[in-house]
């Protein structure tokens, strides 16, 4: 049991790495320079603080992976029902994070559909900008979801499609893809966490739900109550990249 307890811990580690290396990204990527106003500012501040409490909470539970597997593998047979048992804790912690079980808690169902009387219009009059603004995209699906995510949001799902660190939300033509998979609107976000706080973030005007209302799209809140999310279903696996063994070289 021992081999399999420590492949355990490693994949726990390479995991969480991975949901590091995907926020890093995320908080990375370049974007154009934009002038915000003071509240602006101070959405954002406090949202950049979250983000990096989050990091830091991230990089010290892979700390304690890495210290665990560290005394496991100098460890003796003694102490093998107690790492074993500590490993299965992990192991359900990461389960729970990364998407990979079903989940319930306290939540809410948001719906967010397009504007139809200008998406679908037939006039003429209309500007391609106004029909554009009048249709929800891949770029708002992405954003709401960090909005929630920065509330404090601990599930999101899309249409029935759970949303992970990983998820790809892309714009195909017509319809929207998650992960592989098509979607078009209505679109049914299912989000469990503090009931409170998503509350507050869905009824400001300051963020993306404020945007998206500004531009006539539908936003319906509703079942301020338990939520029962599915379990990832995206594509998922490793298939490029690999380990580099200690004192290997090319």
């Amino acid at each position: 049991m021992k081999i399999n307890e420590g492949k355990l811990l490693l994949l726990l580690i390479g995991i969480l790495s991975g949901i590091l290396l995907v926020i890093f990204i995320v908080n990375n990527s370049s974007e154009a320079t934009k002038i915000l106003t003071y509240n602006q500012y101070k959405d954002m501040k406090i949202k950049s603080n979250s983000l990096k409490a989050e990091n830091r909470g991230l990089y010290n539970k892979l700390f304690d992976l890495q210290k665990k597997l560290n005394e496991y593998q100098h460890s003796g047979e003694e102490t093998d029902d107690k790492v074993n048992k500590a490993i299965k804790e992990e192991l359900k912690y990461i389960k729970l994070f990364y998407g990979i079980t079903e989940v319930e808690g306290p939540g809410a169902t948001i719906t967010l559909d397009d504007n139809r009387k200008i998406a679908y219009s037939d006039s003429r009059e209309l500007t391609n900008i106004a029909v554009q603004n009048s249709v929800v995209h891949n770029v708002d699906l992405f954003e709401i979801v960090n909005e929630l995510r920065n509330s404090g949001a601990e599930a999101i799902a899309i249409n029935g499609y759970r949303i992970v660190a990983e998820s790809t939300i892309t714009c195909e033509g017509p319809t929207i893809m998650i992960d592989g998979n098509n979607i078009v609107p209505p679109f049914e976000i299912d989000v469990i966490g503090d009931v409170n706080a998503l509350e507050y973030t869905i009824s400001s005007q300051e963020n993306k739900f404020g945007d998206v209302s500004r531009r006539g799209l539908l936003v319906k809140v509703e079942n301020f109550k338990d939520k029962t999310l599915p379990r990832f279903q995206g594509k998922d696996g490793i298939n490029y990249m690999k380990e580099v063994k200690e004192g290997s070289s090319k």
